[in-house]
């Protein structure tokens, strides 16, 4: 049974792999025609005379999984959320499993032992963990699903993300409409709308603000946020958002307002989702 400090150790080398292999400096490799000797077992589906095979910038979807030699599993594919594309990168080093991915075609599968000295040191950089033994190997097992250009998953991607954007732009004009309002946006994007005028001091006359709000998602009416007590931010240190902070910096003391803030300028950590934050400016300092 894997210890819970074996298995976040797990997750965090399954995420370095994938890091290098996009990472790494790319070379050209000829078609392997010969096994390395540390492979096992080359198992070949494919029987086209002249087989599809990546090359380094292709993308490839695989199932992947590895154990260190008493079989104790380190990652597999199947149980931790299904294939994994990437980049093909250049192979770090001799007998490294990208020279296996480069033989393959769709449909075949790889098994062979890898120096679990130069995975982690190599590949991973980091020094080789106390439960493995230096000079052992781990078992690597690859099944070779699919394989794309570079320029094709390119496009694909930013296909996706062009509907993306008009998904968000509708979210952010059907809101708008909503509230019967002819605001336009600045130049970030940020839309701006008074809800009462203050008449004290401006927001960017000083650098300490005190403001009470609330946050939404701008197609859902549970709050994120609510500052029940008055929230205290420096300008210009990154405190709060920049779409809130550009909202904040048009405001006087005694002012309301409404920020609808598209995700560019909102939560990195929630692309394509537009906030409605509604804001009353307490105090300037």
């Amino acid at each position: 049974m894997l210890s819970r400090s074996l298995i976040n150790l797990t997750g965090k080398i399954f995420a370095a792999l994938i890091f290098l292999f996009a990472s790494l400096p790319a070379s050209i490799y000829g078609q392997i025609t010969d096994l390395h000797p540390e492979w096992d077992s080359f198992y070949g589906k494919n029987t086209d005379t002249l087989p599809l095979r990546p090359h380094i910038g292709d993308y490839v979807t695989i199932h992947l999984s590895y154990r260190t030699e008493n079989d104790s599993v380190l990652y597999d594919s199947h149980s931790a959320g299904g294939p994994v594309r990437f980049p093909l990168a250049s192979p770090p080093f001799s007998g490294a499993i990208e020279e296996g991915i480069m033989g393959m075609s769709p449909g075949d599968t790889l098994k062979w032992n890898v120096s679990a000295d130069s995975v982690f040191e190599v590949t991973f950089q980091s020094p080789l963990p106390a439960y493995i033994l230096r000079g052992s190997m781990l078992r690597f097992e690859i099944e070779l699903l699919n394989i794309e250009s570079a320029g094709m998953v390119e496009a694909i991607l930013d296909s996706a993300r062009k509907e993306k954007e008009n998904e968000e732009r509708t979210m952010i004009n059907n809101f708008l409409a909503s509230v019967h309002t002819l605001a336009k946006p600045s130049e970030s994007g940020l839309l701006f709308i008074s809800l009462r005028d203050g008449h004290g001091r401006s927001a960017t006359d000083g650098k300490r603000i005190n403001v009470r709000y609330t946050c939404r998602l701008i197609n859902d009416t549970a709050v994120l946020k609510d500052s029940a007590d008055p929230v205290s931010f420096s300008r210009g240190m990154g405190e709060m958002v920049t779409g809130f902070e550009e909202g904040v910096d048009m405001m006087r003391e005694g002012g309301r307002a409404i920020l609808v803030i598209p995700s560019r300028i909102g939560f990195i950590s929630m692309p394509y989702t537009p906030l409605v934050f509604e804001v009353e400016l307490l105090g300037v300092e």
